[in-house]
């Protein structure tokens, strides 16, 4: 009975004095991809969590609160493109133009080919009266996507703008 309780004592204690020191380096290298995926995985779940809410506060009619909840998904997840999107909505709606304008740029940097971000601005310039860059970025999501029917509409309706605002300035300016 005594060697069974030495034997056992010996061989847990063997498990017991074996620790984090003891890994190899790969074993090292292996735990520290776990609690760096582990910490991504956070990251992903903590922006997900606050777009989400950001939809709910946007149906709502709360485009403020959109508005924060999308840039803490951007906080968490600096590469979640849809919450770069869903945030100038909801600045457009809230008619925070200059805001919607910064986000427009930043989401046309991470992604240039993306005509909806180019339509955003453009609604964005257009809120300012700025319409000859609306129409410029208008156009721009025209050439990138020739078949979105609301690029086409916008464009016009800042083409019209602009025009006539030229003609304005030409009888002005003709009279002087």
């Amino acid at each position: 009975m005594k060697k069974v309780l030495l034997t056992l004592s010996i061989a847990s204690f063997g498990f017991i004095s074996y620790s984090q020191d003891d890994l190899t380096p790969d074993e090292i290298k292996y735990r520290d991809s776990i609690a760096a995926l582990n910490q991504s995985n956070a990251a992903l779940v903590t922006s997900q969590n606050a777009y989400n809410a950001g939809i709910e506060a946007f149906k709502a009619g709360n485009y403020t609160g959109a508005i924060s909840k999308f840039s803490e998904s951007i906080a968490a997840d600096p590469n979640f493109t849809p919450a770069y999107y869903n945030k100038i909505i909801a600045e457009n709606k809230a008619e925070k133009y200059n805001d919607a304008i910064k986000t427009c740029d930043q989401l046309i940097s991470m992604k240039p080919g993306y005509s909806k971000a180019y339509f955003q601005r453009g609604r964005a310039y257009q809120g300012l009266n700025n319409y000859l860059q609306a129409e410029k970025d208008y156009q721009k999501s025209i050439e990138l996507d020739p078949k979105n029917p609301k690029s086409v509409l916008q464009f016009w309706n800042a083409s019209f703008f602009t025009t006539r605002l030229r003609r304005c300035h030409y009888s002005v300016h003709k009279s002087d």
